[in-house]
């Protein structure tokens, strides 16, 4: 069964839309050929906010940035074939214009009703075990509202939004800066294909790493 999230193309609640971004509220979308199978997990990935390139597909995780996520993690991994996967963002509209962007409490806010009504809706199709994937500090502040650090700290399935099992990882774009990441980002991955397949779960101390700190 194909699930249909919608668009949020009329959302004026903030002021993101005011600054003209191609295609505003962008939508939530299938990871391809996930199986369209109403009796399997559902796995949603939260990132930060729509690229530039996004904007123009309106299309979230098809920029550079989107291409780690699809083709360095989903694809090297068995999540798709056992999870129905969805890609996301906390913010739905690109900050066109913006170099240096930091989301506001009110932008948080306003965005995650729309992320909570495609939550709703996947749940009503798909009402086995729902998982969430946090990349990045945006996500985490507007989910969870707690920081992506602590998060990180307690990733052993035990943390919970709405009904749905929470992990939390970096946003692909700390990679770029810090290849140090890179194998925390795989250690939070590989937990959460292990709670998907239904393996016992080890409680994760990911060393943290600054992106802003030089790599050995």
């Amino acid at each position: 069964m194909t699930v249909h999230l919608p668009q949020y193309s009329n959302c004026t609640a903030c002021d993101l839309h005011t600054l003209g971004c191609k295609n505003r509220g962008m939508r939530t979308i299938p990871y391809p050929s996930l199986p369209q199978n109403s009796s399997t997990p559902t796995l949603l990935i939260v990132g930060s906010w729509p690229a530039y390139g996004e904007d123009l597909n309106n299309a979230p995780f098809t920029s550079v940035i989107g291409e780690i996520v699809r083709d360095k993690i989903l694809k090297n991994t068995q999540i798709p074939s056992m999870a129905s996967v969805f890609l996301t963002h906390a913010i739905r509209c690109h900050p066109l214009g913006l170099k240096k962007f930091t989301p506001t409490v009110n932008n948080l806010a306003k965005c995650k009703t729309h992320l909570e009504n495609d939550m709703r809706i996947l749940e009503k199709a798909r009402p086995s075990h729902k998982i969430l994937l946090i990349l990045g500090g945006p996500p985490a502040r507007s989910v969870m509202k707690d920081s992506l650090d602590n998060l990180m700290r307690k990733n052993s399935g035990s943390l919970t939004f709405e009904g749905w099992t929470v992990f939390a990882s970096y946003n692909p774009i700390a990679l770029l800066v810090n290849s140090a990441l890179v194998q925390n980002l795989a250690e939070h991955i590989t937990m959460v294909e292990n709670h998907i397949r239904g393996a016992r779960l080890k409680p994760s101390s990911p060393h943290i790493v600054s992106p802003y700190e030089p790599s050995n």
